[in-house]
This record gives C-alpha cells, structure tokens and sequence, in this order.
C-alpha cells in the first residue's frame, strides 16, 4: 500500500500504483475490512496537500482512492447497520465499551459527540503510547511500557526535528503523519478502555 502511494505522488506508473493499492484493500476488505478508510483516508489526505502534482492528474489520484475508500465505508456502515450520525455515535460508544472488560480495562464516559471531541485527545494519546511504564505491576506492561517509553521519546524527537529543522516538507513524513491521525481517532475510543488491546492494535 505504500509502495503505491508513493508512486502516485511521484506521479509514475498510475496502472502499477493502482494495483498495488487495490490488492492491498482487497486483503484489508477480507481479513479486516475496517482498515481500507483508516489506510485510504491518510492516502487521500496526504495526496490531497501535495504540492508537487499536476492538478489534473491529482484529481484523478484522488478519484481512484476515493472510489475504492468509499467500498470499504459502505462495507463497514453496511455491516454494523450506520445510516445516520446518531447510528454511528452508538456504534462508537458500544464498540468501546465493549472492550472494558479484563484486568487492563478502564472505563471513560461516551454518551455524546461532545464527550467523544473532549476525550478524544486522551483516546489518541492511549492509542499510540500507552501503556506507560509505571501503570501496572505485571511482566506484560513494564515491556509494553517500556516499549510505548521509547516510542514517546522517538515521537517527541521526530516532532522537534519536524518543527525546527524542517522535516514536514519531506513527503514521507507528511503520509506518516496522516497515518498516524487517522489510526489514532479511530482506534482511540476503543484502545482507552483496554490497554491490552491497545498494544495489539499497535502491533497489528
């Protein structure tokens, strides 16, 4: 999936890219078809703000991507029974609840979309960096949090060398940023509630 993205924003080879992205979501829309928003939507954003494509030829990235995105949001809206914003909030809320059970769970109160937007920047934290290193005694969480140490370290040196020296213009790291926003809201409510899955959802 990657690799493709990377040749639709050099603007090279659109048959091969395409490929590459449709057999990715095809693998995504079989095992977890949940992924191909999450993955497409970063694509899109990324594509979306480049700087470096012809006009036309970014309106006809962006229509391949969008065209197989929307496969993957009906799968999913059709799967779990969306059809309005009220249907989607309830699917957010029984979904995270669902996985506060276990030794690891906690629990965060989702009753609105005001209490999803006010949570969300501790749901997105949780998703990518915790557990932390002193929030419970077991084997399983110092290693996970000595892990999820190391990766708030790399990420708090990556944002500096962003900021400071630059790095945003670099393309690479525009996508990883999009990425990582789009994986971290959406698995943000459901990564708080159990920090076990958590770690799995990093790993997968």
């Amino acid at each position: 999936y990657t690799l493709g993205i990377s040749l639709l924003y050099r603007g090279k080879r659109l048959l091969i890219s395409s490929s590459l992205i449709l057999f990715s979501c095809m693998g995504f829309y079989l095992f977890r078809f949940w992924l191909i928003p999450i993955f497409l939507s970063s694509g899109i954003l990324f594509l979306l703000l480049s700087k470096s494509l012809h006009i036309k030829k970014k309106l006809v990235i962006l229509g391949i991507l969008v065209s197989i995105c929307s496969v993957g949001v009906i799968k999913l809206f059709s799967y779990y029974q969306i059809t309005t914003a009220a249907d989607l909030l309830q699917r957010i809320i029984v979904s995270s609840q669902n996985f506060g059970i276990g030794g690891s769970s906690q629990f965060i109160s989702l009753t609105s979309w005001t209490d999803v937007v006010a949570a969300l920047p501790l749901m997105m934290f949780t998703a990518l960096f915790r557990p932390l290193i002193f929030e419970n005694g077991s084997l399983f969480f110092v290693l996970a949090g000595i892990e999820n140490t190391i990766l708030l370290i790399l990420f708090c040196i990556a944002t500096y060398k962003i900021i400071v020296q630059r790095f945003w213009e670099k393309p690479i790291i525009q996508f990883s940023f999009f990425h990582i926003l789009i994986f971290s809201i959406a698995y943000g409510p459901i990564s708080y509630q159990n920090l076990s899955s958590s770690e799995r959802f990093k790993a997968m």
